[in-house]
């Protein structure tokens, strides 16, 4: 009786992890992809000071938020978000067209992230 009472309480604490992931992933995955989108338009409409200003919150946003994905994701996801976010602010700086590419790639690896921390088929196998 002892062994299925803790297992009981292994599944809700696991069951609650799962959850408390998933949540803070969607709050995380929102935060940010309204951050690149704020980039992407302020650098199509040319407002290059505002492009900056924004990147340089998506970075800081990113540096604070990584290490809680870090504890549930795959580090080479993680890795790879962290290089591309990185490029933002000199891209920006320089006014480079391949600021654009990276955002892109930002948003796409925001979205492997979110995918793998939500509950489906894919990410339980």
């Amino acid at each position: 009786m002892k062994r299925l009472i803790a297992a009981g309480l292994l599944l809700i604490v696991v069951g609650a992890l799962c959850f408390a992931d998933m949540k803070l992933s969607n709050h995380i995955y929102n935060t940010i992809s309204e951050d690149i989108k704020k980039c992407s338009d302020a650098f199509e409409q040319k407002d290059y000071d505002t492009t900056v200003k924004y990147a340089k919150k998506l970075e800081e946003n990113w540096v604070e938020h990584e290490d809680i994905f870090s504890v549930f994701i795959n580090h080479r996801l993680i890795d790879e978000m962290g290089e591309a976010v990185a490029k933002l602010v000199p891209l920006a700086q320089n006014k480079d067209v391949l600021f654009l590419t990276e955002c892109r790639i930002v948003q796409i690896t925001l979205k492997h992230i979110k995918d793998d921390s939500s509950i489906s088929w894919h990410s339980v196998f």
